[in-house]
């Protein structure tokens, strides 16, 4: 079972930033009938990667409110390395600056035969030192970012790779979901 917790905060204590990404998207939203969603970032509470959902809303009352929802890029992460790609496949996420928000194992686990370093979570995928990761990655770049399009890439060790990026939008921020098996 699912366990939930709900905060309030009744008034604006002084630990309260108002600029808080998940706050200033709520506010400044034009539309106000949409949530907001930002792009992933370190909460300010846990420290934890994630990004929030946030709207704002009034009362019949005319009083405001901002409603916000923070989702762990853990949780998002659980759910990727449950996808069953191949015996020796994986999903990465990462953002549309090309960082990385999810590290799944299969992934971490052939780095350090490469003699890179396992990369953090924001750091880039371009980065990340998983050889088929960084160049079939770069082969999608180069291909303008076809969305859903199964591709093949040939690595520079010879090995041959499978890759497809899909989008999870999230208001106007996009999750990317890399998926690459050995071929």
């Amino acid at each position: 079972a699912k366990r939930f917790r709900l905060t309030t905060t009744p008034e604006i204590g002084p630990g309260f930033r108002m600029n808080r990404p998940w706050f200033q998207d709520a506010v400044n939203k034009a539309d106000q009938n949409r949530p907001s969603w930002t792009q992933p970032y370190l909460f300010y509470t846990t420290g934890d990667p994630g990004i929030t959902v946030s709207q704002q809303f009034r009362t019949p009352e005319g009083q405001h409110y901002i409603l916000a929802l923070d989702i762990k890029l853990q949780d998002i992460s659980r759910y990727t390395s449950q996808l069953e790609v191949s015996p020796h496949g994986f999903a990465v996420l990462f953002d549309d600056q090309m960082h990385l928000l999810a590290r799944p194992h299969e992934m971490r686990a052939d780095i350090p035969h490469s003699g890179y370093a396992i990369p953090k979570l924001f750091d880039s995928v371009l980065k990340s030192g998983h050889l088929a990761v960084v160049e079939s990655t770069q082969s999608w770049l180069k291909a303008d970012q076809p969305e859903r399009q199964l591709d093949s890439q040939r690595l520079s060790n010879g090995d041959n790779w499978l890759y497809q990026f899909s989008p999870m939008r999230l208001g106007q921020e996009t999750i990317w979901i890399g998926i690459y098996a050995p071929r």
